[in-house]
């Protein structure tokens, strides 16, 4: 399995949601999704920019300590969503997160 380790900042506030569970409409999800920028490739080149999604109480301990701005540690699953838009298709690279620290 691929897996993801890199040190970023958040680009925005995270936003969290509850979703009905496809199994079972009583469940609640929880999903928080922000972005993050990682310049771990030096200070001469752009940094990349990702969007991060995380589950359950990963996303409710999220919603609670993290801010744009922070400096964190995420570890995670690069995941690629295709799609088709105006006729052309499309990749979006996103990373679901199973693990998150913040940085002094």
């Amino acid at each position: 399995m691929r897996r993801i380790t890199m040190t970023c900042r958040l680009t925005r506030d995270p936003e969290l949601k509850e979703l009905a569970s496809k199994a079972d409409e009583n469940v609640k999800l929880k999903r928080l999704t922000f972005g993050v920028a990682n310049n771990d490739n030096g200070k001469e080149k752009d940094p990349e920019f990702f969007d991060v999604v995380c589950w359950d109480q990963l996303a409710v301990w999220g919603q609670q300590y993290l801010k744009k701005g922070n400096r964190i540690l995420l570890t995670g699953i690069p995941h690629n969503e295709n799609y088709e838009k105006d006729g052309q298709k499309r990749t979006h690279f996103k990373i679901v997160a199973d693990k998150i620290e913040l940085i002094g």
